[in-house]
């Protein structure tokens, strides 16, 4: 059965030891509320981008911004507006993973000129890209997977065990809780055969983005 946001931020606040439930997702009066209210899409950005979920990939063509370059890259793409992730770019010949490494990374996400957007700065031609991979911002939970209603619940808890308890060892220990249940997703994946997923990185570690 597909969870709720409220279902999810419940099980957020049963991780942390609150017994007083949520039974709306706006409009909220109490301190915990609106707590949950203030995270929450940030947290559940986070948690999408943390891992390529499968309910939340997707596949694009991409085309070309004639009006926006970059120093030291070829060519400026224009994003889809559901994007959050970069994970491939599906060319004529191979799927070239967009992830970190010591080297230069083969491409770039940044703002636009006019700072209301982002764009893919890299140096692969139009003609070779078939297709840009890449997670996508699903607000919709009945979408979400089980493990990633459970990792970002316990994300949540983080926020607010600070928030709502002062408690720094709680939220030391929902953070490891969460590392842990990303790094099992990781593991699951790997089972089901998808020998190219890169290993988990804690959010905030992107390619020049």
């Amino acid at each position: 059965m597909a969870a709720t946001v409220v279902e999810i931020w419940n099980r957020a606040l049963t991780k942390i030891s609150e017994t007083q439930f949520l039974t709306v997702v706006t409009g909220n009066t109490s301190i915990t509320g609106k707590t949950c209210e203030l995270h929450w899409p940030d947290i559940r950005d986070e948690v999408l981008s943390d891992f390529p979920w499968p309910f939340a990939s997707r596949q694009k063509a991409i085309v070309v911004d004639a009006t926006e370059s970059r120093e030291g890259w070829e060519y400026a793409y224009t994003l889809p507006t559901d994007f959050l992730m970069a994970r491939y770019l599906i060319t004529n010949e191979t799927r070239i993973a967009l992830t970190t490494s010591e080297e230069r990374p083969p491409f770039e996400v940044a703002l636009n000129e006019d700072g209301d957007g982002r764009l893919l700065f890299c140096d692969y031609l139009q003609a070779d890209i078939q297709a840009l991979e890449y997670t996508a911002q699903v607000v919709d939970p009945t979408l979400y997977s089980a493990a990633f209603c459970d990792a970002v619940a316990w994300r949540l808890a983080v926020e607010l065990a600070i928030a709502l308890k002062q408690d720094f060892e709680r939220a030391q220990f929902c953070a490891q809780a969460y590392d842990l249940q990303v790094r099992k997703a990781f593991s699951q994946q790997m089972r089901g055969n998808r020998e190219d997923w890169r290993p988990f990185e804690a959010s905030g570690i992107r390619a020049r983005s």
